[in-house]
């Protein structure tokens, strides 16, 4: 009697589950819309405003009838529309999470949005057939244009570029990072969500199978339409497809890429860019012919073989680079800034990332070869670096060092952990092996890193080169923590992002002076440290220095190639405790240049491809992905700008 009562308790429970189930899209609904209330200012409200809530209140009333309502017809006639609306409407929705499609400047082309439509209807069809269903095929559709274009949304608020199909493969670095920034969750955000949801909650409610004969017609007709969806991309990939529908071709403008073509045919052309094509004019004999005219150096020497500690600091840049007036409570690089005199150096490196991909930046001082010659927005770490290859630190190795790489976060970020023993460390060590942690925000600190290079410094048995990657600097920068007051303000601004990010700069010098001061005090051994920055902070860090000198960021930007490249200049800092020849260190240079300049100064032996590149240096002293700049007797001019679009 006690089981059928727990029986027969189960079963009832279960069918109230089962009569609620079907309104629980409704609440979801129920409740963005009323969040959307809160980001809206109605003082200001506009026309596109007041429809677009009406739409809302109108789907949200629907999808409640469709939940009580869900008999056959209500499915079938309620399941056809969504299924021939999905294909327009989450198109449009798409490519509303970052522009205007049809308004916007530059908005989709109109050849181009039958292409993209195209794109989209014909991965329906296949998913139609396949599942039987139009209820299947809708909400799988709607699910990956919308979450296409809200992780698009994202990227741009992040990192201030959209999403490339290797994005895809470092989605699980970009995961690891996401909890310490804080979404931007705008009226049109919300709106474009709410949408893409109702697609997704309507055609499961609506769900009813498809009467499309036999199995074997239903599997041919996905097959060939699936052929035809490949056949397509192939062609729309080709520059035949360029030249003939006169889409815009250029990776360096990623933003204008995205909403001059579209969404969907910006994923499918970039991804002929997965892999790099040799050039037509490419000659292996023509290389070894130039290689021969450059011998590198012998490895046997009896020169100086100084322990060398390389940091590539996280975010790490000084504002003042960017060219505008702006008084801070505090100095927030004190010790860097004092530091002067013989065997100390610094300058400038300009880099060919902004507010991320950290590992491009790696691989240039790595390699010596510049991101310039690869696709815009590729990952050398992810998509090219599968064998051994040579690289300063098989050059260290070939001299005696001992090397080590060493980054203070998870070892599968960005396939460290694969690319590292490819490059030829020694000994690997990231966040699970280091000791003496602290952490500032969410992120092991400066101090806590350095204290770890200090104890592979004490403990190597060979001269040591250590490379290795901070991350107490990382972005976001508007969230609050219990172990992080920011202290350095701006005058005249209020803004929380720039705030904590010049407290975290005062933070990494601190860092930087206890790991010196160490050095002078306890290491007898000749030593050198070389800390540079990777890239810039996001957007949301300097707009407000550029508004406080009454410049516009978008406008000011684009007004001249100098403006640009501003925002690509990292500081360096080389320091020694023992005689070098810093003179050879210069004012400026791009990121592929600073090894062989580094090796310069200590004396080491150059290979042969860092003799070639010293020639090219002094014609050419910056080659990064965003512009090629020339030497004059006026100084550096910027003779070619890539990353951005002069022409809009």
């Amino acid at each position: 009697m006690e089981i059928e009562k727990k029986s027969d308790k189960s079963g009832k429970i279960a069918g109230m589950i089962k009569k609620i189930l079907p309104f629980a899209p409704f609440a979801v609904l129920a409740v963005l819309f009323a969040l959307s209330f809160g980001r809206i200012d109605f003082e200001k409200v506009e026309t596109p405003v007041g429809i677009r809530l009406s739409v809302m209140a109108v789907l949200t009333v629907s999808l409640f009838v469709i939940a009580v309502y869900r008999n056959k017809t209500v499915k079938i006639v309620f399941g056809s529309v969504l299924f021939a609306a999905v294909t327009p409407i989450m198109f449009y929705i798409q490519e509303c999470f970052i522009h205007d499609p049809f308004n916007g400047s530059p908005a989709v082309k109109n050849e181009l949005i039958d292409i993209n439509l195209i794109l989209i209807v014909l991965p329906l069809v296949v998913l139609a057939f396949a599942f039987s269903r139009f209820s299947a095929a809708t909400a799988i559709v709607a699910a990956v244009t919308g979450g296409m274009g809200f992780a698009n949304c994202l990227s741009f608020q992040f990192r201030g570029i959209p999403i490339y199909p290797w994005d895809f493969l470092s989605a699980g670095t970009a995961a690891l990072v996401m909890n310490n920034y804080t979404v931007d969750w705008t009226f049109d955000i919300i709106f474009n969500l709410f949408i893409t949801l109702y697609f997704v909650f309507a055609a499961i409610l609506c769900d009813f199978r498809l009467n499309l004969g036999r199995w074997w017609i239903r599997t041919s007709a996905a097959v060939l339409t699936g052929v035809v969806l490949v056949g397509l991309c192939g062609w729309y990939r080709s520059d035949e497809a360029v030249n003939k529908y006169g889409y815009y071709p250029y990776l360096f403008s990623e933003s204008y890429l995205y909403k001059y073509n579209g969404t969907p045919l910006t994923l499918v052309f970039t991804s002929k860019y997965l892999t790099v094509e040799k050039p037509d004019n490419y000659s292996v004999s023509e290389i070894k012919t130039l290689s021969g005219e450059y011998p590198s150096d012998s490895t046997e020497i009896s020169a100086v073989k100084p322990n060398v500690i390389v940091i590539m600091n996280e975010a790490f840049s000084d504002p003042s680079v960017l060219g505008f007036d702006f008084t801070a409570s505090e100095d927030y690089m004190p010790f860097i800034h004092s530091l002067e005199g013989d065997d100390t150096a610094k300058g400038w490196t300009h880099v060919s990332v902004l507010g991320g991909n950290t590992p491009n930046s790696e691989y240039e001082f790595l390699t010596g070869m510049t991101m310039g010659f690869l696709p815009a927005g590729s990952i050398p770490y992810q998509q090219f670096v599968k064998d051994e290859c040579p690289n300063l630190v098989t050059q260290m190795e070939a001299l005696g060092y001992g090397t080590v790489g060493m980054h203070a976060y998870s070892s599968g970020g960005w396939k460290r952990n694969v690319v590292y023993p490819l490059l030829g460390f020694d000994e690997v060590c990231f966040s699970n092996q280091m000791k003496m942690i602290e952490r500032i925000r969410t992120y092991i600190s400066d101090k806590s890193m350095f204290k770890n290079v200090i104890s592979y410094l004490e403990n190597s048995e060979k001269p040591l080169f250590l490379f290795g990657v901070t991350m107490q600097n990382h972005g976001g920068y508007t969230t609050d923590y219990d172990n992080f007051v920011p202290d350095v303000t701006v005058e005249g601004v209020k803004s929380k992002a720039l705030t904590q990010y010049l407290s975290l700069m005062k933070k990494s010098d601190e860092a930087f002076e206890y790991l010196i001061d160490y050095i002078r005090e306890n290491i007898t051994e000749p030593t050198v440290v070389l800390m540079f920055g990777d890239h810039q902070a996001n957007d949301s860090v300097v707009k407000p220095i550029y508004n406080l000198n009454g410049a516009d960021y978008t406008t000011h930007i684009y007004t001249s190639v100098k403006n640009s490249q501003d925002r690509y200049i990292t500081p360096y800092v080389l320091w020694a405790n023992y005689d070098i020849d810093e003179e050879k260190m210069p004012e400026h240079l791009s990121l592929n240049y600073l090894a062989s300049h580094l090796l310069s100064a200590l004396g080491l032996p150059l290979t042969g491809y860092q003799h070639w590149q010293s020639g090219l240096f002094e014609k050419f002293p910056v080659i990064d992905a965003g512009c090629i700049a020339e030497n004059t007797a006026d100084g550096i001019n910027y003779i070619l700008l890539k990353r951005s679009v002069l022409t809009k």
